[in-house]
């Protein structure tokens, strides 16, 4: 028993140190995929298409919102240094919109200052101590 009070004691304290030590995991780069049913992929293609991108990614989706800013911030550069048509120049303000964050993450130019990801899952789980477990 008394292992027991000792080893319990123990995890609630490793436990309250690890809650009290300053994270800094909000700095650190997230990025979402982009959902396959979305008009990014299709605006990328076009843009691949016109000869905007060469480092697509075709055929390995879904892909990340900094690989989607990666291959916008591609495009826009290439579009600096050739003529292209209006409609790739609404497609790359469209997507510039929709991919401002990550855009500005991948310039080292986001606000990371009060930034935290949301949980969206949170699961326990414990086994009593004759050793049947909770599920």
């Amino acid at each position: 028993m008394r292992f027991y009070v000792q080893s319990t004691f123990i995890v609630i304290v490793l436990c309250l140190i690890c809650l009290g030590v300053p994270s800094f995991s909000y700095a650190a780069t997230i990025s979402g995929s982009v959902p396959l049913d979305s008009w990014i992929y299709p605006a990328l293609d076009k843009l691949t298409g016109l000869g905007l991108i060469d480092s697509a990614l075709q055929g390995s989706r879904p892909y990340s919102r900094f690989e989607a800013a990666r291959q916008v911030q591609e495009a826009t550069a290439t579009a600096e240094t050739i003529p292209v048509p209006p409609v790739a120049r609404e497609l790359l303000r469209q997507l510039e919109r929709e991919l401002a964050d990550s855009l500005a993450e991948l310039r080292g130019e986001a606000d990371h200052s009060g930034f935290l990801k949301p949980v969206r899952q949170l699961e326990f789980d414990y086994t009593y101590q004759d050793g049947f477990s909770s599920i």
